[in-house]
């Protein structure tokens, strides 16, 4: 069975930098950053521009995020 494949926002930070060591291991892992990671399949964006951000999840099938859903909520 192949690995499934998550994409990681900010995988140069912290918090995706700690997101990645927990799972780099079992997944086929892509990151959606604003500068390339060694080693590391990288779409280059930011996370603020939906269109440079949207080819990031060409041809693969994604679920959508809770949060995005809490945040109109409390806007």
């Amino acid at each position: 069975m192949a690995n499934k494949k998550i994409l990681i926002t900010g995988m140069s930070g912290l918090g995706g930098g700690g997101v990645r060591r927990q799972l780099e291991d079992g997944f086929d892992l892509n990151a959606l950053n604003r500068r390339d990671i060694p080693g590391m399949p990288c779409h280059r964006a930011s996370v603020a521009a939906l269109e440079a951000i949207l080819p990031a999840f060409q041809g693969d099938p994604y679920r959508r995020s809770p949060f995005g859903e809490h945040q109109r909520q409390l806007g």
